[in-house]
């Protein structure tokens, strides 16, 4: 298992241009890691047990035309700062593979769920584009620029989001790393995932609370 700390803030559409000017993303600590598409769909049963356990599952479609499976269980977000377990595995396909949802990793609570009774409930495609930053302590944290949309049922909604995630070092220096941007862009710590945020959206859509 992986341990994600990661922190998550707003960005307003008119100051994205801005954001990738910014130093601090272009100076000898920063290496740019260029753009890539990400297309991602994540999966649970009719009636959201998985949304309900706080448990993501999700399979992704890279920038170089791979599939990936991953599943991110519950955790905390405080300040747009999360901590949450995290496993992942190459697909040879777009299709899930619940052989990989193991008993050691797959809550005891969906212990009973079976691959039939999974579909693909929402979507994100997006456009990340990312620079490792590494800071004067050793710490290394990678800083993306997501820029695309979430799809549930009939409806979108944008998103335009910075993410930085700790690669290394302590989350004292992930913190530290927000309150130096926040300096120059203007932005806002978000406590909600891209998923959370699509079943918000799906569940609106059908006049049902997200947690019921």
């Amino acid at each position: 298992m992986g341990a994600e700390t990661e922190l998550k803030l707003a960005i307003s559409g008119k100051d994205v241009a801005e954001f990738r000017q910014l130093p601090l993303l272009n100076n000898d600590t920063s290496q740019y890691e260029g753009k890539q598409q990400l297309v991602n769909h994540y999966y649970d049963t009719t009636n959201q047990q998985l949304h309900k356990q706080r448990v993501a599952l999700r399979t992704r479609l890279t920038g170089d035309g791979h599939w990936l499976q991953t599943l991110k269980t519950r955790g905390n977000s405080v300040d747009g700062l999360s901590v949450r377990g995290e496993w992942e595995w190459p697909l040879r396909s777009s299709e899930l593979d619940f052989t990989c949802l193991t008993t050691d990793i797959w809550p005891e609570p969906l212990q009973r769920i079976k691959p039939a009774d999974l579909k693909v409930v929402l979507s994100t495609n997006f456009e990340r584009e990312s620079w490792l930053v590494t800071l004067a302590s050793g710490a290394a944290i990678e800083i993306a620029l997501d820029i695309g949309s979430i799809v549930a049922g009939d409806a979108q909604q944008p998103i335009r989001e910075v993410e930085l995630e700790l690669k290394q070092g302590l989350v004292d220096d992930l913190k530290g790393l927000a309150d130096e941007l926040m300096k120059f862009i203007h932005l806002v710590p978000c406590d909600l995932s891209k998923a959370e945020r699509g079943y918000l959206l799906l569940n609106i859509g059908n006049g049902s609370e997200a947690n019921e």
